[in-house]
């Protein structure tokens, strides 16, 4: 007697989004890129991925916009408060994957939320204005950040905060609306969020010193997102800076140091190029009017704005060195990619690197004195193999501490503990 045939049982996919409506040149947009070049339909059981984008942003990250569902609002903006719940609810969405920090969706989806930094409840100084974060974000309009800055309340941050994070909000008054925005932001991923993710062991610890230890925190560090070939048959001219024109990112100093290189140096100095996304106005208008003064005045240096990833290949291939001066980092991904192609690099003691590398008298010099950097520009120009053939060894040992296997693994299991 022939059995029947048992009818296979199809479980019901699962929903998984991940926002990437954010710049891809920018450390938010490198998370997203890897996040969505590795976390895939065919290694994940029984889920499908879809991806929130904008009408533009989708063509940073994918070769089409099949998985797309296309939002209207940008981050931080007021509309994507309605805008985002509603579009996970219509699309049956089980899990959300959230690159930044916003106030939306936490009350209708499971969420996981990344934290990259907590440098603007730190360093209030740095933080840019309420103008220059609407002109970065094209938001509509800036009225609901006053709001949202009042979520935070004594009674509620009495309950989050530790005795240090209690008094840094309340040394914040009524006119730093972003740094106090910041502060409620924070409260909001810190009660409404499943998960945090930490992008390093720096942050966790930053994060824990204002906050009170909470269920469900984890830290996956960041990996390489861009990669190119370096050819040893292309002349290296350039020094390289790759940093959005932010106040954090010290690209003044950087510009200043230089100058001092230029008139330092017995050989011909190489040119410098900056690449960056135009970030804030009010800052990045000094850096490009900076850049205007010294080019009036013989200086080879340039701004090639925002790039692609085929361009920026082009100057990578080009670099001599690559600068970083950033004044605050929380883990610091153009080092690390300069630093893994084997490109030398000059870095303030900022970020993940210096767990790695906090020693090395090639690598780093001091963000406030401008001869230490300019000191290393002229070494660097005078005798250029020592630097290359130290630096093809730190990319040895960078590969060694790192697996994109196990970040992958970690990634993978925590989905899976929401699904």
């Amino acid at each position: 007697m022939e059995r029947k045939k048992q009818a296979k049982i199809l479980k019901p996919m699962k929903k998984i989004a991940i926002d990437i409506r954010r710049r891809l040149n920018s450390g938010v947009g490198r998370v997203v890129q890897w996040l969505v070049d590795n976390i895939t339909d065919d290694i994940l059981e029984d889920t499908t991925l879809s991806y929130i984008a904008t009408e533009t942003s989708w063509k940073d990250y994918l070769p089409t916009k099949e998985n797309c569902i296309i939002a209207t609002s940008q981050p931080f903006s007021k509309e994507e408060i309605k805008e985002i719940p509603e579009i996970l609810q219509q699309n049956d969405i089980a899990l959300w994957i959230n690159p930044q920090i916003n106030i939306s969706p936490y009350t209708t989806t499971p969420t996981i939320t990344i934290v990259h930094d907590t440098w603007y409840l730190f360093h209030k100084e740095l933080l840019p204005t309420i103008n220059d974060v609407k002109y970065r974000f094209r938001l509509h309009a800036t009225d609901h950040f006053a709001a949202v800055a009042n979520i935070l309340t004594d009674n509620s941050a009495k309950k989050l905060l530790t005795q240090k994070g209690y008094r840094l909000w309340k040394e914040s008054n009524q006119k730093e609306i972003l740094n106090r925005y910041g502060w409620s932001l924070f409260s909001l991923i810190t009660e409404k969020s499943n998960e945090l993710v930490f992008v390093s062991e720096q942050v966790e610890k930053n994060y824990l010193s204002l906050f009170k230890p909470r269920k469900n925190i984890n830290i996956i560090e960041n990996d390489v997102a861009f990669q190119c070939h370096i050819s040893d048959t292309v002349q290296k001219k350039i020094f390289l800076s790759l940093a959005k024109l932010e106040k954090r990112k010290n690209i003044l100093f950087i510009l200043d140091s230089y100058e001092r290189y230029v008139k330092k140096t017995e050989k011909k100095a190489h040119p410098l190029v900056i690449v960056g996304d135009r970030g804030y106005g009010s800052y990045s208008e000094k850096v490009l009017a900076k850049i205007s003064k010294l080019q009036n005045e013989g200086f080879d240096v340039s701004y090639a704005g925002a790039l692609n990833d085929s361009e920026l290949a082009r100057y990578f291939n080009k670099t001599v060195a690559l600068i970083s001066a950033s004044q605050t980092e929380s883990f610091g991904l153009p080092v690390l990619e300069s630093i893994s192609h084997g490109i030398p690099t000059f870095s303030a003691r900022t970020g993940k690197i210096v767990d790695w590398f906090g020693e090395d008298d090639k690598l780093f010099f001091d963000n406030d004195d401008y001869e230490s950097l300019a000191n290393l520009l002229i070494a660097i120009t005078d005798k250029p193999l020592p630097f290359q053939n130290h630096f093809s060894v730190l990319r040895q040992e960078l590969l060694e501490k790192r697996s994109t296997k196990s970040i992958l693994d970690a990634w993978i299991t925590l989905i899976h503990k929401y699904l």
